[in-house]
């Protein structure tokens, strides 16, 4: 996997290195640090696949944007 996609709409895609998406849903296991952002994802197909951000592989303003979202989604 090399992109994760969150649309307006709250949609997930995650994007593979041959350029197939697939829809996925973001499950509530799914854990948000400043050090680490973990997202459990389940696919259409039924697989579940894990994205690990630590704070050195990432873009740090994007994660922190992206755990600020997660925070009001849960709400």
């Amino acid at each position: 996997m090399v992109s994760v996609e969150w649309g307006s709409n709250g949609a997930w895609a995650l994007i593979e290195r041959q350029g197939r998406r697939t829809e996925a849903q973001l499950m509530e296991r799914s854990f948000a640090a400043p050090w680490l952002t973990l997202l459990s994802f389940s696919c259409q197909t039924g697989v579940r696949r894990y994205v690990i951000l630590l704070s050195d592989n990432s873009d740090t303003d994007q994660v922190r944007r992206l755990r600020v979202r997660l925070r009001l989604n849960s709400s």
